[in-house]
C-alpha cells in the first residue's frame, strides 16, 4: 500500500474512497503479507482520514506491512466490488 500517493490523489478526487485498503482486509490477508522492499515518506498529518492514517502507522510497524491486492482471496474481492457497486 503506498498511501503517499492515496493521499495525493485524494487531493485531486476528495470522494475518492479505497477498496481492500483497510484494516479487516490487512487481517483476515495477513499471511499474506511481505516486507516492504522501500517505504515511501509517511504522509504529513491529515492526509489521510483517520482510519486510513491508523492503518498507515499500523503497517510501518510491522516487519511484513505490505499486502499485494492480487493476493487476496476472491472471494473477498468479489465481496468488496458487489457492495461497491451497489451502493447508491
Amino acid at each position: 500500500m503506498h498511501w503517499p500517493t492515496a493521499a495525493r490523489a485524494r487531493g485531486y478526487l476528495p470522494q475518492m474512497q479505497p477498496l481492500l485498503m483497510d484494516r479487516a482486509t490487512f487481517d483476515a490477508h495477513a499471511h499474506a503479507a511481505v516486507t516492504e522492499p522501500s517505504l515511501v515518506p509517511a504522509p504529513g498529518p491529515g492526509a489521510l482520514p483517520g482510519a486510513e492514517e491508523a492503518l498507515d502507522a499500523h503497517l510501518r510497524s510491522l516487519d511484513k506491512g505490505r499486502l499485494e491486492q492480487e493476493f487476496l482471496s476472491a472471494a473477498a474481492i468479489t465481496a468488496v466490488l458487489q457492495g461497491w457497486a451497489e451502493r447508491p
